[in-house]
């Protein structure tokens, strides 16, 4: 589906074309917030399916500031702050998957990946973790490493045919998410859609576990954020 047809089909299962009632700009709000829900239930999975990839600098620190842009070309920067202004389109981190060393930047070959802790307080070596906008290490580094994350979603749920994802035989589970915030504002649940819900949800789980990649879904180190 592009978000012209998920509109469509969220505003045909909630039976609601007045937009008087429910405006283009609160439905498209709904399916914006519902599709992050589908992002974190694939993710919760199978975190390969949305995950990017970038590069980061490091010289001679054990800190990495992601509200700071990247010192060397394209100078991503992955956080917002109110000092540094906002983040790259499209590599806004919503969740770290994990962080490798690597031989160069035309490789892109791993040569380790760093183990994720859940305390600064206990890294050594070569450990990592999250400390609020900070990425810190058990050492002192100078060379470029690979992160790869999640990034927040950028689609525009108004009726425009964008591009969602490819996972388009389970875009009406988005609708049918976004129904449950109508179901809030309208105070009435529907337990027909729901029931839909939990069947849809069930049938994407087992497609990731199953069919991802052809196969069982990956299990590596890492440790899934969310912030």
């Amino acid at each position: 589906m592009q978000t012209t047809e998920l509109y469509n089909f969220f505003r045909s299962i909630i039976d609601e074309d007045d937009t008087t009632f429910l405006t283009q700009a609160q439905a498209a709000t709904m399916l914006s917030e519902a599709y992050s829900e589908f992002r974190d239930l694939v993710v919760s999975v199978q975190p390969d399916v949305f995950t990017k990839q970038a590069f980061i600098t490091l010289v001679d620190t054990d800190k990495y500031d992601l509200t700071v842009a990247d010192t060397v070309a394209p100078n991503i920067k992955f956080l917002s702050s109110a000092t540094n202004g906002g983040a790259t389109s499209e590599y806004k981190i919503h969740r770290l998957v994990r962080i490798a060393r690597i031989d160069s930047t035309a490789s892109n070959q791993v040569r380790q990946y760093l183990s994720p802790r859940n305390d600064v307080e206990l890294l050594s070596g070569e450990d990592y973790a999250r400390q609020g906008t900070n990425i810190c290490f058990g050492y002192k580094y100078t060379e470029t490493m690979r992160i790869e994350f999640v990034p927040y979603h950028t689609v525009n749920f108004n009726p425009v045919g964008a591009f969602i994802d490819n996972l388009d035989q389970f875009h009406p589970l988005i609708a049918l998410i976004a129904a449950k915030y109508y179901e809030v504002r309208d105070n009435a649940e529907n337990m027909a859609l729901e029931r839909r819900r939990q069947e849809k949800t069930k049938e994407l789980k087992t497609w990731l576990t199953r069919f991802w990649r052809g196969g069982v879904a990956q299990s590596t180190q890492r440790v899934i954020e969310g912030f």
